[in-house]
């Protein structure tokens, strides 16, 4: 938890986003294709088996429009205002997003104390029982 809100607040701070949000996929990304120092691999590549596909290669692109394009380009063109929709459409639920996540926050941090302090206190009950 620690190294993905430390990411996540470079991620914020490096792209001008008040929005933790819009970088957790980045952050989750970047940890998810990082090389362990232990294992010597990335736990994407433990995980499913093979190292992420990247570029067009990560793209299932519909048959007809591969058939279609002459270039390379023209296919970016295409990702690229899909992507671009996908962020109108982000954009336009922006405000109940943000409200959402404002909450989100505010119990946040109530609810993950509240789970150290039971935490805490089940391993005291269990020390005791231990000691009995």
């Amino acid at each position: 938890l620690k190294l993905v809100t430390v990411k996540l607040a470079i991620w914020m701070r490096e792209n001008g986003c008040k929005r933790w949000s819009m970088g957790l996929k980045f952050v989750q990304w970047q940890i998810n294709v990082s090389i362990h120092e232990t294992t010597g691999q990335s736990p994407f590549k433990v995980t499913f088996g093979e190292e992420p596909r990247i570029g067009l290669e990560s793209y299932v692109l519909p048959k007809s429009l591969v058939a279609a394009a002459k270039t390379e380009e023209e296919i970016e063109e295409f990702l690229t205002s899909q992507e671009a929709n996908d962020e109108e459409s982000l954009n336009r639920d922006g405000k109940n997003y943000e409200e959402n996540e404002s909450n989100i926050m505010k119990h946040f941090s109530e609810t993950f104390i509240k789970a150290q302090k039971e935490a805490a206190s089940g391993q005291t009950r269990a020390a005791a029982k231990m000691t009995r």
